[in-house]
């Protein structure tokens, strides 16, 4: 093995594998010959003749090395999945191919919200649901046989199948309302972290990687197969499939349609999110363009372009699909209006059944970024959220903002000029104004403000002698019978 490059002396004279020392291809190129057939290989090979690619320096041949771009010696992997401990996104689980659909540096299966880019994975109630994943969102719905049994609360996620819907609670159990047709009521337990309910079957994934079924089992859609490698689920009429870590499509159910190719998910592991209808099927790819395939009679298959779509929904004959933006997009069969959304920028989840759908709206949510406003910092306990308040730093509840510039009231200058920030013009603030000018007037003749800086009274950027000439000319009009003025004249 090669030396790293570092100060050792060259000894004149010597060959290393039968290339002289001064040669310029000595060491491959890639480094000096210190003794013979001794090669200091320079940084970033390794190798006896310095002649393999080592990027991390760790003497492990990149072709070999299980975390080529960080150093680990030792090439630990606790999880066996070929990726090196240091380099894996979920370190303690197989996850060959490291699926990480938020791209927030957390493997799927590792997640506390894998929907959600949470890099922070904050959890304040500690119940291995991400404060993200939280929406404290209202179920919306349109089309037919749409009402839940009983108001629903804390729901997080939302399925909707032939002719029944689910909710997966924050608790992380199920609940179902709708026709008993395959629903068969959802089994117990609070492990559940998706669900997806089909024509007369329901689908649910677990905290551990694997996938229970239930309802009608006609073609083996309720029958998913056995593994802990699963991060996404979707159910069809007949047909199920599911996402696995690694970024493939797996599918099961409705022999026939299998068997003549026409259900065969695409090939490819760059899939992030999958969609089931009665026999069209569709897929989301990481950089956030949708691929269908399956029946198309009514279009259904055929989704819209563009890269800004976050989520995907397939129902029986029709598809709905959710821009980054936080509206919805429909296409296919319209015949109960369920692929006509309603319009808005606030839906944070979506689902599709036979002739209705569903969307998740979060109604506090003053950025657009899909968290409730109180899942949010808000430095000042103002109730307005700190992306969102024109005054973090101080509480303004009303957001008062009489300038109009952006900056509230309570951060800001009532007016130009009013340096004690009293809501009056007067002498004292041009006392005030010349006493902030005074000890740059020896080097210049004005400074550099602040947008927040009531010195600048004409507005130009600059406090100078002309903000005090500016600021007397609205003084001293009112000096014979008042000392002061009231802002904003």
């Amino acid at each position: 093995m090669g030396v790293l490059l570092g100060s050792a002396n060259v000894c004149h004279g010597q060959t290393c594998f039968g290339v002289p020392f001064d040669d310029p291809s000595v060491c491959s190129g890639h480094g000096v010959c210190v003794d013979e057939d001794v090669c200091q290989c320079a940084s970033g090979w390794t190798g006896d003749a310095c002649d393999t690619p080592d990027r991390d320096n760790d003497g492990v041949a990149d072709s070999s090395d299980n975390c080529p771009n960080v150093g680990n010696v030792d090439q630990a992997d606790a999880d066996s999945d070929g990726i090196g401990g240091v380099c894996d996104n979920c370190p303690d689980r197989h996850n060959p191919g490291q699926a990480d659909a938020d791209s927030d540096g957390f493997g799927d299966l590792c997640d506390n919200c894998p929907g959600r880019h949470n890099p922070g994975q904050e959890d304040r109630d500690g119940d291995s649901i991400g404060d993200t994943c939280y929406w404290l969102g209202t179920p919306v719905a349109w089309g037919d046989r749409i009402t839940p049994d009983a108001p629903l609360e804390g729901i997080i996620q939302i399925a909707a199948g032939g002719w029944h819907s689910l909710a997966l609670k924050s608790d992380g159990s199920i609940v179902g309302w709708g026709e008993e047709f395959g629903l068969g009521g959802p089994p117990s337990g609070n492990d559940f972290v998706a669900i997806a309910a089909g024509g007369y079957h329901s689908l649910a994934l677990r905290s551990d990687g694997s996938i229970v079924g239930w309802g009608s089992d006609s073609d083996g859609q309720a029958s998913p197969p056995s593994g802990n490698d699963f991060v996404a689920i979707a159910a069809g009429w007949e047909h199920s499939l599911a996402l696995r870590s690694d970024g493939s499509i797996v599918g099961w159910g409705s022999g026939g349609l299998w068997e003549s190719g026409q259900g065969d998910p695409p090939s490819g592991n760059d899939f992030v999110a999958i969609a089931a209808g009665s026999g069209h099927r569709l897929a989301l790819r990481s950089e956030g363009s949708i691929v269908g395939w399956g029946s198309d009679w009514y279009v259904q298959a055929s989704p819209p372009s563009g890269n800004d779509f976050v989520a995907i929904a397939a129902g029986e004959k029709h598809s709905i699909a959710l821009r980054s933006d936080g509206s919805i997009v429909g296409w296919g069969a319209n015949s109960s209006a369920q692929g006509s959304p309603p319009s808005g920028n606030d839906f944070v989840a979506i689902a599709a059944g036979g002739l209705h759908s569903l969307a998740l709206r979060v109604e506090n949510d003053c950025n657009r970024n899909r968290i409730a406003d109180e899942l949010e910092t808000d430095s000042d306990a103002d109730g307005v959220i700190d992306d969102c308040d024109n005054c973090p730093g101080v509480a303004n509840s009303d957001q008062a903002d009489m300038d109009a510039d952006g900056l509230g009231d309570a951060c800001d200058c009532p007016c130009n000029g009013d340096m004690d920030g009293d809501g009056w013009l007067s002498a004292g603030d041009v006392i005030s104004l010349v006493s902030r000018l005074l000890p740059y007037s020896s080097a210049y003749y004005w400074v550099v403000c602040g947008l927040d800086d009531c010195g600048d009274v004409n507005g130009d950027g600059w406090i100078s002698a002309g903000d005090v000439i500016e600021l007397v000319s609205k003084v001293l009009p009112y000096a014979s019978s008042y000392y002061w003025v009231e802002c904003p004249q």
